[in-house]
């Protein structure tokens, strides 16, 4: 049985190959399923990045909001 070897990364540097013994449609099945799942925790992290600063946006605004209406009651008396 041979050996079957794809590029798995090219750098600047160097290449990296992924051999193995699995025919290239599994090892292309295998990379895509792989790509998949970085792909899912790639939009979990998005998406978690995006509610932390949508919190603290939203944080700010009230404190923003806060300090108006301290100045506006300085302000009237």
């Amino acid at each position: 049985m041979g050996r079957y070897c794809a590029i798995k990364k090219v750098t600047a540097m160097d290449d990296e190959y992924a051999c193995s013994q699995q025919p290239p449609q599994q090892v292309a099945e295998n990379q895509i399923a792989e790509n998949e799942r970085h792909e899912s925790f790639y939009y979990l992290l998005r998406e978690d990045i995006h509610t932390i600063f949508c919190t603290i946006i939203a944080e700010n605004h009230a404190r923003i909001d806060a300090a108006n209406s301290m100045l506006e009651k300085l302000l009237h008396k």
